[in-house]
């Protein structure tokens, strides 16, 4: 049987090392020559020639390019949301919510006054929609215009308010109180029907309202941009020198997309 390998006498002893002592500084990250590898031979990989100005403003421009792609992809899955939930509001819900009100009038149960709320306050939701992807479109076309620079923040807030009620008001219709109105009515009872439409139709009402007065808001905001940019563009303020100012503000830097609701 194989002797077990002893450790000498006089092998030192290490003791474990104290917590902050052995903590060096990590090493610098590697420089590659950025000139032609032709020329380097076979010790292409230990030349350390710095970059050249050419390559420094290249690398500049690609990381600034990235940084655009970024706030661009953040604005496109902002509208793909809002068009996912349109689409299924026009799609899925507005049928639906047709059909039960139909189904109701012929019961008895509905007038032509509920109908008519139903059928306006479907197309107020899609109109809601559509104003979030406007002023998402604008927001990102007109993120670095100084004219505008103090407007950004007012629009992401009337954004915000109306993305949070126009989802709401799908989710309302998604606990489907019309369409337990409108069985209650195919099954006879008529009070229980009365009751559950008059409760889906309050909320309509409520929710159209709260629509129409947010959609007026952003709109009003947007108008104010304008005007202002019209403003910047008689006084001979080119968008260059908009640009320009917005970096001396810290405007760039006020306008980051990761602020966005």
């Amino acid at each position: 049987m194989p002797r077990r390998p002893t450790v000498p006498r006089h092998a030192p002893r290490l003791a474990p090392p104290e917590p902050g002592r052995d903590e060096r500084p990590p090493p610098p990250p590697p420089q590659f020559c950025m000139k032609p590898w032709g020329p380097h031979g076979s010790n292409w990989f230990s030349c350390s020639a710095p970059k050249s100005e050419d390559v420094k403003a290249a690398e500049a421009k690609a990381k600034a390019e990235k940084a655009s792609l970024g706030q661009l992809q953040t604005y496109a899955d902002l509208h793909r949301e809002r068009q996912v939930r349109q689409d299924d509001l026009l799609s899925r819900q507005r049928p639906k919510a047709v059909a039960d009100v139909a189904a109701m009038l012929a019961a008895g149960v509905a007038t032509e006054r509920d109908a008519f709320l139903v059928s306006a306050f479907l197309p107020e939701l899609s109109a809601g929609h559509l104003a979030v992807k406007t002023s998402q479109a604008w927001a990102f076309l007109h993120s670095k215009a100084a004219s505008v620079a103090s407007l950004l923040t007012e629009v992401r807030f009337r954004q915000a308010e109306l993305v949070r009620t126009v989802d709401e008001a799908q989710k309302d219709l998604d606990e489907d109180v019309l369409g337990m109105a409108a069985a209650a009515a195919a099954a006879g009872n008529k009070g229980e029907a009365s009751l559950r439409l008059a409760e889906a139709l309050g909320a309509m009402e409520r929710r159209t309202g709260a629509v129409r007065r947010l959609v007026r808001n952003l709109d009003d905001v947007l108008g104010e941009a304008a005007r202002l940019q019209r403003d910047a563009a008689d006084a001979g303020v080119t968008p260059e020198e908009e640009l320009a100012g917005a970096a001396e503000e810290g405007g760039a830097a006020a306008l980051r997309t990761s602020d966005l609701p």
